[in-house]
């Protein structure tokens, strides 16, 4: 992608697979690291008894549930004493070694938040390009694969329309409070205006102010 133009990288968001992680300082020095928290809790769960399953859950999103950098270290070592005191010490060691590489979002603008810390964007998009592939087949060239990755029904650019969207909405908006074109806010990365979203995004937040108030 270097030799194809791409630059001006300032954050790679993956999970800790050593032959990416690895060379990331070789091509981007300036980017920073991202470890996905999704592929960070499943490989914490695996070193979890059923019996604390849902305890250890709630307690490792509470890390990232924090306003800040400072507050999400600082319930990482509570977490992380919890977890011994319930003698988990193999939970706790890798929280406490790890969960650095899980916070680098947090040096990003809140409203981005949620489209930074997992790289589950990037894998929703590779879903539907194995999807769109399995129901044609086969392609006579290049261009038609194209076609049938990024366009709609129509033979519009789906991706186009949609950065199309995000730059409007961007301009005619402060980046702290992006809007919908109804005037509704919105969470980064959503270009829906109904109120059902609206709600989803209410919620969120408020599981998130509930989270930051666990006793551990």
């Amino acid at each position: 992608m270097k030799e194809r133009g791409l630059k001006g990288v300032r954050l790679i968001v993956s999970d800790k697979c050593l032959g990416l992680y690895e060379i990331i300082g070789d091509f981007f020095p300036e980017a920073k690291w991202q470890r996905c928290i999704v592929h960070w809790y499943r490989n914490a769960f695996t070193m979890c008894p059923w019996k604390h399953f849902r305890e250890v859950v709630a307690m490792l999103k509470a890390i990232h549930a924090q306003k800040d950098k400072a507050a999400a270290r600082q319930k990482a070592a509570l977490v992380a004493e919890k977890l011994r005191a319930m003698k988990l010490e193999r939970i706790a060691s890798f929280a406490e070694t790890s969960v650095e590489e899980t916070l680098s979002y947090m040096d990003f603008p809140y409203e981005h938040w949620s489209r930074l810390r997992t790289n589950n964007g990037l894998e929703r998009i590779m879903k539907e390009i194995r999807r769109r592939t399995r129901v044609v087949g086969s392609f006579p060239d290049g261009w038609s694969q194209t076609q049938a990755y990024f366009h709609n029904k129509m033979g519009h650019s789906a991706v186009y329309e949609h950065l199309q969207t995000l730059r409007r909405q961007y301009k005619e908006a402060p980046p702290s409070q992006p809007t919908c074109p109804s005037g509704a806010l919105w969470s980064v990365g959503c270009f829906g205006c109904d109120k059902s979203h609206l709600s989803s995004v209410i919620i969120q937040k408020q599981m998130c102010a509930k989270l930051r108030t666990l006793p551990f």
